[in-house]
């Protein structure tokens, strides 16, 4: 993974999430998602319908020192069971990109 050159503001935009595994055996799955980059941290609301396709559509800013990437993580409200987790490789700041957690997110510095 590259670095970005310098230090800045990182804003994600998660849109949803596609084809989600079903880990809820008994009701609806209510999938939220958690972004870690460095030591900052932020939540989503849950996801109320489409516990397989959520959509979100959330923006969250983190300030970047020499970060290299964000880890995202999907985990269902109820059973706080991990759904999908992945990275988000901010080299490839501007561009839209998949993450390995079928998550579509936008980032730009």
């Amino acid at each position: 993974m590259g670095t970005l050159s310098t230090p800045g503001t990182l804003k994600i935009l998660v849109i949803g999430a596609e084809e989600l595994d079903k880990i809820v055996t008994a009701g609806v799955q209510q999938p939220y998602y958690i972004i870690e980059c460095g030591k900052q941290r932020s939540r989503s609301k849950p996801c109320l319908q489409n516990g397989t396709n959520p959509h979100w559509n959330t923006a969250h800013k983190f300030e970047l020192l020499d970060e290299t990437a964000a880890v995202a993580v999907i985990k269902d409200e109820m059973t706080k069971g991990i759904i999908a987790e992945g990275l988000i490789d901010l080299s490839r700041c501007g561009d839209t990109a998949v993450t390995p957690c079928q998550a579509v997110v936008e980032c730009c510095t």
